[in-house]
């Protein structure tokens, strides 16, 4: 039951529950009811509760509902109250969830890009390695080529290379020096070929520029094998011979086959094997200390005065018969490929008899303009 009448004065009607004014009526606070300021009509007061309205949804959620307007002066003072401290809170929560994110993000971002970093270091070292190792492999195939001229500053001494027999070249197939002992006494006992190492911008060629000395060999008999020597330039102080400080003698200290290709190879100053030829066997050859300087160490400073490859003297007829086709010298100061050429052999040889002939008969030799 109501506990007030109804009352209506004027524009204005009250019940228990509400109060009303008529629509188009304005509601007077005190003062001039033609003034804007003192006056409002319901359709402003219904626009300012929808847009209360709306702020408090926002604020509190669309399931709020407020029956009076102690409810909703309630709520404000709530707001009012703990509404700023929690959205403090809220926000510092977020700022802080924030943080944490971009902190999880940038050591994640740090993360992959150390590995990148990491990624790219090794893919350049590999890279570098790889170039490295690209130019040594060209540079130990690329060599300066000299055709060998028999001369007497490749062969100041002992026998020099015969004409290659037809069955020895059938055989082997490639250019050389053929060479076969005719025993300790006779004049073909034994072969010194001399060859000169690679120099550097003064001339010389030191003990470290020497990497690896390989010959190039057809060995027809395997009883006696040839052997590489090289020289250094005397120094004055506890000098070998009259025209060499010490001397190195590499050997084949191992099993051979008769006709055979070889590729005989003397590693100098530790350096890695990196010779080889196809359709040749690889041989390292050892330092023969018998034969060698005794007591002697190739220094890093000694200058190499010649290399030689050598038969041994003291062998029976025939057990020394070979086939050089040339010497490689790898060096610091550049590779070269010494090539022998049976036709130079065979020209010279043709040359000397010919000159023989002439001369037998008392005639002038037509090629040297002597009698």
């Amino acid at each position: 039951m109501s506990r007030f009448a109804t009352v209506s004065i004027g524009a204005l009607t009250m019940t228990d529950t509400a109060v009303t004014i008529a629509s188009g009526k304005p509601l007077v606070l005190g003062g001039d009811a033609s003034s804007a300021n003192h006056a409002i009509t319901k359709s402003q007061l219904d626009t300012v509760a929808t847009e209360l309205r709306g702020a408090i949804t926002t604020i509190a959620g669309s399931d709020t509902a407020f029956d009076t307007l102690a409810e909703m002066k309630a709520f404000v003072d709530g707001v009012t109250t703990s509404g700023a401290a929690n959205l403090l809170t809220a926000v510092t929560a977020e700022t802080t969830a924030r943080g944490v994110a971009v902190a999880a993000a940038t050591a994640a971002a740090s993360s992959a890009l150390a590995g990148v970093d990491t990624s790219i270091r090794t893919l350049v070292a590999n890279e570098v390695a790889s170039r490295a190792a690209a130019d040594t492999l060209l540079r130990d195939r690329l060599f300066h080529h000299v055709n060998v001229q028999m001369s007497p500053a490749t062969i100041p001494d002992e026998a020099p290379p015969t004409p290659m027999p037809t069955t020895v070249k059938a055989v082997t197939g490639v250019d050389g020096w053929y060479f076969k002992n005719g025993g300790p006494s006779s004049s073909t006992r034994k072969f010194n070929w001399y060859f000169g190492a690679p120099v550097d911008s003064t001339g010389k060629a030191s003990g470290a520029s020497l990497e690896e000395l390989d010959i190039r060999l057809r060995l027809v008999n395997n009883v006696s094998a040839p052997f590489i020597t090289f020289y250094t330039a005397k120094t004055g102080s506890n000098d070998a011979a009259s025209w060499y400080h010490a001397k190195y003698t590499y050997i084949a200290n191992q099993s051979l086959t008769a006709n055979t290709n070889y590729l005989f190879r003397v590693l100098v100053s530790g350096y890695s094997a990196v010779g080889s030829l196809s359709g040749f066997s690889n041989v390292d050859l050892t330092l023969d200390s018998y034969s060698s300087t005794p007591n002697s160490t190739l220094l890093a400073t000694d200058t190499i005065f010649a290399i030689a490859v050598s038969s041994n003297s003291s062998s029976a007829a025939g057990n020394v018969e070979c086939v050089i086709h040339g010497l490689d010298i790898h060096s610091t100061n550049g590779n070269i490929a010494f090539h022998l050429s049976n036709n130079d052999v065979v020209h010279k040889y043709i040359g000397t008899k010919l000159t023989q002939l002439y001369l037998s008969m008392g005639q002038a030799d037509p090629m040297l303009g002597i009698a």
